[in-house]
């Protein structure tokens, strides 16, 4: 099974499950790439829907955004692009809250960033930064989520 997790923001982390290996990475939607909202949606469409295109995951899962600050607006719009795309081509989209991963990841649910990139390292993970690391906990979350059923 193809699985791609997704950590969206201006920094969209993703990481994936494809033919039984696992990639990961970041792209950059963020003002120093795009002159707007508008274009960063334009962006993300286009990526996303050539990440659906080559990959073709049967699974989408990205965290669930949080409605505060002054990214709402451009994570609800990704969201909203992400299950869109997900119907279109087809995949199983799942949310999953913030609380949840990093319960997962560290065993608190106020765990900082740099708390679950350490707990990253301490199972020898490689990743960037925060956006990715986030969507490896995704991924892995997802996975032995679905293993347990």
């Amino acid at each position: 099974m193809n699985i791609l997790a997704l950590d969206t923001g201006s920094i969209t982390g993703w990481a994936m499950l494809y033919s039984k290996k696992i990639y990961s990475g970041t792209q950059d939607f963020s003002k120093k790439k795009c002159d707007d909202n508008g274009v960063s949606f334009i962006f993300f469409r286009s990526w996303l829907e050539a990440m659906l295109k080559t990959y073709r995951p049967e699974v989408i899962i990205f965290e669930q955004p949080h409605m505060r600050g002054a990214g709402t607006q451009l994570l609800m719009g990704f969201v909203t692009t992400v299950q869109e795309l997900a119907t279109e081509y087809p995949a199983m989209w799942i949310e999953v809250h913030s609380k949840t991963l990093k319960i997962w990841a560290t065993g608190y649910g106020n765990s900082t960033k740099d708390q679950m990139m350490e707990k990253a390292r301490e199972k020898k993970w490689k990743f960037v930064g925060d956006d990715e690391c986030d969507a490896l906990w995704i991924l892995d979350w997802y996975i032995s989520k679905s293993a347990m059923k």
